[in-house]
């Protein structure tokens, strides 16, 4: 065997370099720029994160919830955590207040949760999901009970699939360029091949597709002062 490229292992470092130590690894999804026995290639997750955020808040928005998911075995070395505090990050600059979620990691139990984040009277004004996966769980949830996005709230996912490119999807996402990490790992493991000794701990910098799932805040809705002064109902020649 020449090599192993490995995608998103759940696995601890301590797991990858002993792996490293009897082949040569290659890693995608799976942040670890201090390894100098493996070589790793990734998204930037953490500038992805405060990419979803920036675009939210520059639309408008300022409830903005995070769905991420409990972490794996490979904690903060994961795509998970770096996502987390890029939306973190943004949020904090833009003065506004996190609502992160952390899901279990079965799905009827994710789909509870999203569920009760979007009948909360508090629902967010838009989501930021971790994975594109979750994010089609959050636009089929909502369907179901009746929220319409993007005209009642907006989501983003993570990874631009396949998936979140079909027309009946139509999901924003952030794009990691997955056709690239393959081609760059692959560059990697063959300069690996060829006696390199040197790690190599690549960053593609992410971008927003943007699609139907992403739109602007909905405007408050007007009172038409009576002429007696009170309010008198909600002005419907502007609707939210």
């Amino acid at each position: 065997m020449g090599g192993l490229i490995l995608v998103a292992p759940q696995l601890t470092p301590e797991t990858l370099s002993s792996f490293a130590a009897e082949v040569l690894v290659v890693m995608i999804g799976h942040h670890h720029p201090t390894a100098v026995d493996l070589d790793a290639v990734n998204t930037d997750d953490l500038r992805g994160g405060e990419l979803a955020v920036k675009t939210l808040v520059a639309r408008g928005f300022r409830d903005i919830l995070l769905l991420s998911l409990d972490p794996p075995v490979d904690g903060d070395t994961g795509v998970i955590r770096p996502r987390e505090i890029g939306y973190l990050n943004a949020i904090r600059a833009a003065g506004l207040a996190p609502r992160p979620i952390r899901m279990l990691r079965d799905d009827p139990s994710k789909i509870g949760e999203i569920e009760a984040v979007l009948t909360d009277p508090r629902r967010p004004e838009a989501i930021f999901c971790w994975s594109d996966l979750d994010a089609v769980h959050v636009l089929s949830t909502a369907a179901r009970l009746g929220v319409r996005v993007p005209e009642d709230i907006s989501v983003i996912g993570y990874g631009d699939s396949a998936v979140a490119a079909m027309p009946l999807i139509d999901l924003a996402s952030i794009s990691q360029f997955g056709a690239d990490l393959g081609a760059r790992a692959t560059e990697a493991l063959m300069q690996r091949i060829e006696r390199r000794t040197g790690p190599v701990h690549w960053l593609q910098a992410p971008t927003l597709v943007e699609r139907g799932s992403l739109g602007f805040p909905r405007k408050p809705r007007k009172y038409v002062m009576s002429h007696r002064g009170g309010r008198s109902g909600i002005d419907n020649r502007n609707p939210a």
